[in-house]
């Protein structure tokens, strides 16, 4: 079976994704290091011998050093996107990325079909997967007491989609929503909101007041998942079609999920069965209302996701369509 390095990113979201399949691979019986981009040598990889990589979005482009050294090695790299190829998320700025991608021999996983078309290279669809056992956590780490009647919202609250409904959120459930996210992200919400004109002063000040603080750890963001009342998912500008990372570590966490609709979402998770979809502003408010009141009802849809999940959604399953894929490409080129 393979050897394969697993190029760990700077980005939060980056680094849980590229564990994860490193978990999935080993699972498959790869033999599988981690090595975090900052740390890459050139000794490491010579030791090593992998018989390819794996990192996230541009992976080694995104560091000269290790780019040249890769280049030097003559590496199969395997680049897996959760960002779109053309978005700062993915690129930071660096236009240059797309250019340096689209000249290399570099294979490309895509967790949003939207995309797939986009790449110059060979590109494949593979959504997001998730290491459920992370999650196993139902008792409350932090000191948020009673969470009972909470919705939160994990991530950046960045985007002017995010920002409107987080606004509207407010607005109507100010004693209820917690946020918790890096603390500048919540400042530049703040700063846009303030910018807009989105609250007035009151509103602005409850809030300021959702902030939480960052989750550190998977065991951290399961002990909110569990013991809030609904978790919210808003899917960002660029995940046209695609689950996010959000969905997957609600459902894996037992716990109930609002989400805006999206195709991939809707093809593996039932409406009102395993998880509830609202299609605009309005909607959401109108069942975050009716959710908060009928916890018994809210108790009866999570727990049909989660078994689906983990049936079909674990790095594992991800990591065997990965290897099966990459055979016809990879002992080519060794």
């Amino acid at each position: 079976m393979y050897k394969i390095l697993g190029l760990i990113p700077i980005s939060i979201a980056g680094s849980l994704i590229i564990k994860g399949l490193v978990k999935g691979l080993e699972q498959n019986g790869c033999n599988v290091r981690e090595c975090h981009i900052n740390n890459f040598n050139k000794d490491t990889l010579a030791e090593f011998k992998p018989d390819f990589v794996i990192g996230y979005d541009y992976a080694h482009f995104m560091v000269p050093s290790v780019e040249n050294i890769i280049y030097e090695l003559n590496i199969p790299v395997v680049h897996y996107f959760a960002d779109a190829p053309l978005s700062k998320f993915s690129h930071g700025g660096d236009t240059s990325l797309f250019n340096k991608l689209s000249n290399s021999n570099g294979i490309v996983f895509c967790w949003d079909k939207h995309y797939l078309n986009d790449f110059n290279n060979n590109s494949f669809y593979l959504p997001i997967g998730i290491d459920t056992d992370a999650y196993n956590c139902d008792s409350l780490l932090l000191d948020d007491h009673d969470l009972s009647d909470k919705i939160v919202f994990v991530g950046r609250p960045l985007t002017e989609k995010r920002i409107s409904l987080l606004c509207e959120v407010i607005k109507k459930f100010s004693e209820n929503l917690l946020i918790y996210s890096y603390k500048r992200h919540f400042e530049s919400s703040l700063d846009y909101i303030k910018q807009n004109k989105l609250l007035d002063y009151k509103y602005l000040n409850h809030y300021e007041n959702c902030y939480r603080g960052f989750l550190n750890n998977e065991k951290e963001l399961a002990s909110v998942y569990s013991n809030v009342a609904i978790i919210l998912n808003i899917t960002v500008e660029q995940g046209v079609s695609s689950i996010n990372y959000r969905v997957f570590e609600a459902l894996a966490c037992d716990g109930f999920l609002i989400s805006d609709y999206t195709n991939d979402i809707a093809e593996y998770f039932n409406n009102g069965e395993d998880l509830i979809f609202y299609s605009d502003k309005d909607d959401l408010l109108n069942k975050i209302s009716f959710y908060l009141r009928n916890e018994s009802i809210r108790k009866n849809i999570s727990p049909n996701a989660q078994n689906k999940l983990i049936k079909h959604h674990t790095v594992r399953e991800r990591a065997k369509y990965l290897i099966a894929t990459l055979k016809k490409y990879i002992e080519y080129d060794l």
